[in-house]
């Protein structure tokens, strides 16, 4: 092995997966919102809640620490993938 040679690391290995510009989490409020504007018939109001809301709720999560989300719906009590996950309501834990 060479050891003057410089490895190249991939800078996006860690990214969250994006549809256009919006990440995944930011597009279910949208695409919820794009339902309930079909379903009402108001589709260009509620197309534009989406975008606001998707606004919004960018400049959350960019103040939060990252996971913050997954913790929060974790501890909320939202199911998991994972058979060994302690339920949240659980506040203290002993060992068997």
């Amino acid at each position: 092995m060479d050891w003057n040679n410089e490895i190249e690391l991939p800078l996006h290995l860690d990214a969250p997966q994006t549809l256009f510009l919006w990440s995944i989490d930011e597009l279910l409020p949208f695409s919820i919102m794009i339902v309930v504007g079909i379903i009402t018939e108001w589709f260009v109001v509620s197309a534009l809640i989406g975008i606001i809301g998707v606004y919004f709720f960018r400049r959350y999560k960019d103040n939060q620490p990252e996971g913050f989300l997954l913790h929060l719906a974790y501890w909320v009590g939202a199911p998991m993938r994972g058979r060994c996950l302690i339920p949240s309501y659980l506040r203290r834990v002993l060992p068997l």
